[in-house]
């Protein structure tokens, strides 16, 4: 009866690797769980996947021999670990995650497909323009490509977002900037900016239900001028709190797929707020932590939306406890 077994170990960008390391004897006829305990399974398969210390780890009874040069394992392996890290060598197209940003060229949206570009995802970016959007992918590099997509326009979403096959995470991150008051309303304007974030939204997200599976994930950006309205936020406030309630019937009507809203505070490096350093102070002055929400804050709580399989329905606030003051 072995007293060994043979632990797979796959980081995030190590490759696959084989160390022999003695663990409690378990009986042949067993296979450990991971979580302390056994139950019944053939000797010569590999029952389950665990998460230790960040690392994906198969636990195998010991005569299972030359992991390293078994193919089909390693792509097993890789599989498990996609939202990890897709950059691992040897994963096909297919294998890849795949992403959508919508309004990537910018801001938050351009910072989020770095991150996946980063991690060897297959991404795809839209902007108003075509050019703009083949560009900036040009720039992020890897697996990304550009379309042109205006969601002011939402008769067109279907015929841009065409040749987008597969849907693994979506991020709504376009935005429209409108000063309006209700006192000197300007309703063009207003359509317009809701016109972008409600009907266009809905309309990228109705065009791709079709392409994203059981286990994909979106989130949409809000704001938090819906809950804290400023001078001239009107339309803005508007729009933040149709994310907000939209996002429920998203849940309930497409689901087992997840959707969730990320709604940022001031994000002081995005490039409409870094020019603008009375506005910022003002908002670190009251501001518990005393610092300022980040791009890099809003790609981490995106990530945590996209990735956490619990996570749904959720309208997420992000700004040092601003909203407590």
């Amino acid at each position: 009866m072995p007293t060994e077994h043979v632990v797979a170990c796959l980081d995030h960008r190590a490759s696959l690797r084989r160390e022999a390391l003695p663990i409690r004897a378990v009986p042949a006829t067993s296979s450990f769980t991971g979580f302390g305990r056994e139950r019944p399974s053939p000797i010569h398969v590999v029952r389950r996947i665990a998460l230790i210390a960040g690392a994906y780890v198969i636990v195998a009874p010991c005569e299972i021999p030359r992991i390293r040069d078994d193919r089909s394992s390693q792509r097993r392996v890789r599989s498990a670990d996609r939202s990890f890290n897709c950059d691992a060598g040897g994963i096909s197209m297919s294998e890849r995650i795949h992403a959508v940003v919508i309004g990537g060229t910018s801001g938050i949206g351009r910072h989020v497909a770095e991150s996946f570009a980063g991690r060897g995802c297959d991404v795809v970016i839209t902007g108003r323009t075509e050019d703009r959007a083949k560009g900036v992918a040009g720039e992020i590099g890897g697996h990304t490509r550009g379309l042109g997509l205006d969601l002011t326009i939402p008769e067109q979403i279907p015929v841009a977002l065409a040749d987008v096959y597969k849907v693994d995470r979506l991020v709504l991150t376009a935005l429209e900037r409108d000063h309006n008051t209700v006192r000197d309303y300007r309703p063009a304007d207003a359509t317009r900016m809701l016109t972008m974030k409600l009907i266009g939204y809905t309309t990228v997200i109705h065009t791709l239900a079709a392409r994203m599976s059981a286990d994909s994930s979106a989130v949409l950006l809000g704001g938090l001028a819906s809950h804290r309205p400023y001078p001239g936020s009107t339309t803005v406030t508007t729009a933040n709190g149709g994310i907000s309630a939209l996002v429920r019937t998203l849940v309930t009507e497409l689901a087992p797929i997840r959707f969730n809203v990320l709604h940022p505070s001031l994000v002081a490096d995005t490039p409409y707020w870094s020019d603008k350093p009375q506005a910022c102070e003002a908002v670190k002055e009251r501001t518990p932590t005393k610092r300022l929400v980040t791009m890099q804050d809003c790609t981490e709580a995106i990530m945590f939306l996209l990735e956490n399989r619990s996570v749904n329905g959720v309208n997420l606030s992000i700004d040092g406890g601003e909203l407590l003051i």
